[in-house]
């Protein structure tokens, strides 16, 4: 519950974001409500340019004198890629960055993702698969999927039921003998069919397929009971012990927007590399072998694929989704707090609204929206330090306002 009421008070800090992002208008309320926040953030935004503006000549001045980049203002490749981070950095609410502190990594768990955190990394194609019937279902155990049968395959049964026409994503812990205990490692299960044909995809990034009889064991009578084949993937993606839940995300992310490749894979063994984007895919695997620095609420770490964990921790800063996601005089909405939360969605239901209010068209923009920002640091060594160089300029300008208004505030009581 506690991290629950965490997600619920992130997704209240950004509606308008969103919002005026799809051109939606608001109620009187929310109005108000951010007019507030924004009179709260001009006390400190002159501020927050100041230490911005003097990070990012530091940091030209650098890359510079190494020969890493050769100035030059005509540069528009150079220009676009600046003003991207810029641009990111300039939308992030502050309050934000403290709220975010256990998701993707924390001091007992560094560079760990939690359930929420592997959701929220998802969220554009949570919306997407609300509004489109023909594209898989993304469930994380412990974050929208909290259902606890006796054993995996009970569970499994369950989930085949609750979206019994639907493919299905589920991120989860991976299982152990004992029923109903697992091991702290995030990995995937694809439900999908294929000429009416059940089949059941594996996806562990630690592994090379080696470790999967145990997992064809405890799933034995689910596998016979629905006639579902087993497909254990052979890519071993993770060089650390806590990027699963990152690799999880980023390979869920891969299948979902190439689900349709996937229907064609046969064999007990399989290469992500057969029905997944090679670059995509090797970008990823390069990535995560190698350390970067991240900047999460200040702080500044080295971990594995830190341009993945930057593209994750810039879309979950920005975009502070909260409240409704159609029009505000919709008769009845959709909300992240729902998703997020797992709560019981009527998706025949709500693909109707879509239909309706034309929801459906923002949400695929929404999508390609997230693209674009992910583009800014995937594969971009620079962009991400420049990045975790404005959050932690952002980070000390804000604990500095908070302390300023405490001064103010306790002086005013002395008169």
């Amino acid at each position: 519950m506690h991290y629950l009421k965490r997600i619920w008070q992130w997704l209240k800090n950004a509606i308008s974001k969103v919002l005026a992002f799809f051109g939606f208008s608001k109620s009187k309320t929310s109005t108000v409500g951010n007019i507030k926040k924004s009179n709260s953030n001009t006390k400190y935004k002159q501020g927050n340019e100041i230490a911005l503006s003097k990070t990012k000549q530091s940091i030209n001045i650098d890359k510079s004198n190494s020969g890493t980049i050769c100035k030059q203002e005509s540069s528009t490749v150079l220009n676009k890629v600046e003003n991207g981070v810029q641009n990111i950095i300039d939308g992030i609410d502050p309050e934000n960055i403290e709220e975010f502190k256990d998701f993707f990594t924390s001091s007992q768990n560094l560079g760990w993702y939690t359930s929420e955190g592997i959701l929220i990394s998802l969220f554009d194609l949570l919306l997407d698969s609300c509004c489109h019937k023909e594209k898989p279902v993304i469930l994380v155990q412990g974050a929208n999927f909290n259902l606890k049968p006796p054993s995996l395959s009970e569970e499994f049964k369950e989930i085949s039921k609750l979206y019994n026409k639907r493919n299905i994503l589920y991120i989860r812990l991976r299982p152990t003998k004992t029923p109903g205990k697992d091991q702290r490692h995030w990995i995937i299960f694809y439900f999908f069919r294929e000429n009416k044909q059940n089949k059941l995809l594996f996806v562990d990034s630690l592994s090379q397929g080696r470790n999967s009889k145990d997992i064809h064991k405890i799933l034995e009578p689910f596998l016979k009971e629905k006639k579902r084949s087993l497909h254990v993937s052979t890519t071993k993606i993770q060089q650390d012990c806590y990027s699963c839940g990152l690799i999880a995300s980023e390979v869920a992310r891969m299948i979902y927007l190439n689900h349709v490749n996937i229907e064609t894979i046969d064999g007990n063994s399989v290469d992500l590399g057969d029905f997944l984007p090679n670059s995509e895919l090797n970008q990823l695997i390069t990535s995560c072998e190698k350390k970067g620095k991240i900047n999460y609420r200040g702080t500044e770490y080295s971990l594995n694929a830190s341009d993945f964990r930057a593209a994750h921790n810039s879309v979950a800063l920005k975009f502070g989704l909260a409240g409704n996601l159609l029009a505000s005089n919709s008769p009845k909405q959709i909300s992240l707090h729902q998703i997020l939360n797992g709560e019981k969605i009527n998706y025949n239901e709500a693909r109707k609204l879509v239909k309706k209010h034309g929801f459906k068209k923002e949400s695929t923009a929404l999508v390609e929206k997230i693209k674009e920002i992910r583009m800014v640091f995937i594969g971009n060594a620079d962009d991400v330090e420049e990045f975790s160089q404005g959050i932690k300029a952002l980070s000390q300008a804000h604990v500095e306002n908070i302390g300023s208004n405490e001064h103010y505030s306790s002086k005013s009581n002395t008169f």
